[in-house]
Parts: C-alpha cells; structure tokens; sequence
C-alpha cells in the first residue's frame, strides 16, 4: 500500500512534470507558426504566418472597390492617431510609428518602428458574395516572441527542474523518515507548484498579445471598409 507522504511525491512529480512540458509545447507553438497554411494564400502572407508569434486571419467587408479601401486603409494605417491608441505602442513615452507601402491593386505591406509588431501584409481579394472584398492578412508580433522565450525558460529550468528533485528529494529524506514530525512535513512538496504555474503566465501574455495586435488590425480594416462603402473619407495623416 502506498503511503499518503509517498503519494504526495508521485502527484507533484507526474503533474508537475506534465504541466512544464505542456507549457514549453505551447510556447513552441506559438514560435514556430501554423503549419496548415490555406494553399490560396500568397508567399508574403504565408511567410510571414510560418515565421511564428504571428497574427492572421481572413474575413470578407463590404467594399466599392479594392483600390478604394486601399487608399483608405493606407492613411488610417499611417495615422498617429490609431497608432497611438492601440496595442502596438509600446508605452506612452516610447511610441513608434508606421510604414505603409502599396503593393500592386491588392495588398498593402506594413512595418512597425518601435512598435510591439514587426512586418505584415494585408491581401484583398474576390469575396464570397457579390460587392464584397475577401481581407486577408498576417501580422508578425515579435514582443510576443519574448514572453513565450521566457516561459519555456522557466517550464523547464526553475518549473520542470522543481517538479523533479524536490519530490524526488522529499522522497528520500524526508518522508522516510522515522520521525513522524519530519515525515509530515513531506505534504510540503505541493509548495513545487509555485514554480509550475509561472510559465503559464508568460505564455498567456504572448498568446493575448498576439490575438489582441490582430483584432485591433481586423477591426481598423472593417471600418475602413465601412466607411469607404458609405464613401466616406479617412482623415489624412
């Protein structure tokens, strides 16, 4: 029969070891990019996407015509203004800016200076329906690349490490022990989990700020469509 002290050690070791590898898998997710690319999508997308601690996406607007939307997106895109007020900027007293560059009738090629993104691209396309525009885009979010570092870091030196030679010691000195006020202490071993969790942290910061750099840009595109369907104008940088 197996002793309740010795239970303790075994459950710190499988959960604990499981939770660091869990964590370091999903930052390496995060880092090395979607592997199931849409074959329609052009190589600058695609590119940037397999890069890792990216943003993409694709949905369709309501457009009167891509070139249009593409005037118009390239002046909100370059306005300090929407720069200033998004997760892009780093801090108020570090603000960065943009470049916008037109490529062709159908994309747009972005590139942030002292921003928490890097490169991206915006791709118009046929929509669906009649009248509509397929956007598609992808948006690299190099800040992010940290945080996941920095979480597998911990899921595997302080996290993984803790989750092995602290039961594993407790095991062999301590709850052993003939002393019964020393072998009680050996339910102290769930204290490992302090050291356990930590990478989730990082990581979740990675993973918000990767989905929150792209949905500030997905709806950035979608007013600008809706105001250029209305034919209403951006204002000018």
């Amino acid at each position: 029969m197996v002793a309740p002290n010795d239970l303790f050690c075994f459950l710190v070791l499988a959960v604990g070891t499981m939770a660091s590898l869990f964590a370091f898998f999903w930052a390496r997710r995060l880092k090395s990019g979607d592997l199931q690319l849409r074959d329609e999508w052009d190589y600058e997308l695609a590119s940037i996407v397999s890069s890792g601690c990216a943003a993409s996406g694709e949905f369709d607007v309501e457009s009167p015509s891509a070139t249009v939307l593409l005037e118009q997106l390239e002046r909100q895109l370059a306005h300090p203004r929407n720069v200033a007020d998004s997760p892009w900027t780093k801090s108020p007293a570090h603000r960065g800016g943009m470049s916008v560059l037109r490529v062709g009738d159908n994309g747009l090629s972005l590139s942030g200076r002292a921003l928490t993104i890097g490169d991206g691209f915006v791709q118009l396309a046929p929509g669906s329906r009649p009248g509509t525009l397929r956007i598609r885009y992808a948006l690299a979010v190099p800040s992010a690349r940290f945080l996941a570092t920095l979480g597998q870091f911990w899921a595997l030196v302080p996290g993984l490490l803790a989750s092995v030679v602290v039961p594993a010691l407790v095991f062999l000195y301590v709850s052993g022990s003939p002393n019964p006020a020393v072998s009680v202490q050996s339910a102290q071993v769930f204290q490992a989990f302090h050291l356990v969790w930590e990478p989730y942290l990082f990581i979740s910061l990675a993973s918000s700020r990767i989905r929150h750099c792209g949905r500030h840009l997905e709806i950035l595109i979608a007013t600008v469509a809706y105001e250029a369907a209305r034919g209403k104008h951006a204002p000018s940088g």
